[in-house]
């Protein structure tokens, strides 16, 4: 689920537990699926690829099922309609979605770059990808968010959530 789709089902004083739950559970299954993946580079057999993505196209059924059962809030009212290009005239809008798309190269970086650079280029393993992607995540999902700050009743949470 994207967090557009969660935005729109969520009461604002649950969207900060959802979009936190959101992130948690991307995380498990993260770590879930570089575990497995790791499995499979190290049995290096056409059925363990097959089974992964199996197991991937499982998953996405089971989250498909799941967002079926959501229940339907009616669009938001907006009172008024905004011009078209508005945003592109927001300089501190701009300046977040633009480091924010900058940031986010991270994860191409972690999840396609390294592994084929580890794979074609490196005398690693290739389970070192699973490794390093399970490393990332753990890392991600204890020291992020206690780094931040961000908890649900922090400032920062309380005014965007």
């Amino acid at each position: 689920m994207e967090g557009g789709e969660l935005a729109g089902t969520e009461r604002p004083e649950g969207r900060v537990h959802a979009f936190a739950t959101l992130r948690a559970v991307a995380n498990v299954g993260v770590a879930f699926g570089a575990g497995l993946a790791g499995f499979a580079l190290v049995a290096d057999t056409g059925w363990a690829y097959r089974m992964l993505v199996v197991g991937n196209v499982v998953t996405y059924l089971v989250s498909a099922a799941l967002i079926m059962r959501l229940p339907a809030y009616p669009p938001a009212r907006r009172p008024v309609r905004p011009r078209p290009g508005r945003a592109l005239r927001d300089g501190p809008f701009l300046a977040v979605a633009g480091a924010s798309a900058v940031l986010s190269l991270h994860w191409v970086a972690l999840t396609l770059v390294l592994p084929l650079w580890v794979v074609t280029r490196t005398d690693a393993p290739p389970v070192t990808v699973a490794a390093v992607l399970l490393v990332n995540t753990v890392l991600r999902s204890t020291v992020a968010p206690s780094s931040t700050g961000a908890t649900p009743g922090s400032p920062c949470c309380s005014r965007y959530g």
